[in-house]
């Protein structure tokens, strides 16, 4: 056995430990499902129809405008946190496509994230407070659902930021550019 540095410790394999005075120290990582690094696919189908299933309006139309980059918009709109926000969150981001072309009629979830986010955005206010403001309104409809389970927790905040930078990014929440 080869000796630390640090006194009586004995390098072990990185799962146990043994320093020398008999304690053994446990060193491994158990993996429950829950607290994955990244949104996994079935959790964001499972809080979009929650949302999809939500009272709201999805009536209305969508602008036929390209829409303008992403992190363009969000400057624009004055968004500077919500451009980090898109950093962060580019791999869950990224999920949002393919997991939205699950449904029949995915426009409906686009169509209810702006009426939610024209009902209560405000024009003298910065994007990123109009976006704050969204992100507690979807925080309220996903939670008030009966189907939602107290596990979503630790991963809500995250969905909801992907979700409202996937609309965002969909240019059908916040400003367009190319519309102006």
């Amino acid at each position: 056995m080869v000796k630390s540095l640090t006194g009586n410790r004995i390098k072990g394999n990185d799962n146990l430990q043994n320093n020398g005075d008999g304690t053994i120290i446990n060193n491994s990582v158990v993996n429950l499902g829950f607290f994955e690094k990244e949104l996994s696919k079935s959790l964001i189908f499972d809080l979009l129809q929650i949302f999809n299933d939500s009272t709201i309006d999805s009536n209305g139309s969508f602008s036929l405008i390209d829409p303008a980059d992403l992190f363009v918009k969000l400057e624009i709109n004055n968004a500077s946190k919500h451009k980090v926000y898109a950093l962060n969150y580019s791999d869950d981001f990224n999920k949002f496509d393919d997991v939205i072309k699950d449904f029949n009629d995915s426009s409906s979830i686009i169509k209810k994230l702006v009426k939610l986010f024209i009902d209560n955005s405000n024009d003298d206010k910065t994007g990123d407070d109009n976006l704050q403001a969204l992100a507690g309104n979807v925080i309220q409809v996903i939670k008030h659902d009966d189907r939602y389970k107290p596990q979503y927790d630790e991963k809500l905040d995250e969905f909801v930021e992907a979700f409202i930078l996937y609309g965002v990014y969909k240019c059908k929440v916040l400003k367009n550019p190319n519309e102006q």
